[in-house]
């Protein structure tokens, strides 16, 4: 489990999102220097997971608001719906 001060993303002056991995290609790619772009800690939270603009892949190492569980609640059962109703009968 990652500390909340641990660094899980960057986010840049123009609001996108890159992970650790693509965050220094990235502003290397721009001739940008990563120290201005904005670090996402573990202990930030979010209202959703957010997804890298680079890679696309999730970073959910950062920490979810009750509105953030809620809503990963209602897109997990959305995915996989119970099965039990069909034991019932």
């Amino acid at each position: 489990m990652l500390k909340d001060f641990e660094v899980v993303a960057y986010a840049t002056p123009d609001a996108e999102l890159f992970c650790p991995d693509c965050a220094g290609d990235e502003a290397r790619a721009r001739h940008e220097k990563l120290a201005g772009w904005t670090p996402v800690f573990a202990g930030d939270e979010w209202d959703y997971i957010p997804c890298c603009d680079g890679c696309g892949a999730p970073i959910s190492d950062i920490s979810l608001t009750t509105a953030g569980w809620a809503a990963q609640y209602d897109a997990d059962h959305r995915a996989f719906p119970d099965d039990d109703a069909d034991d019932a009968e």
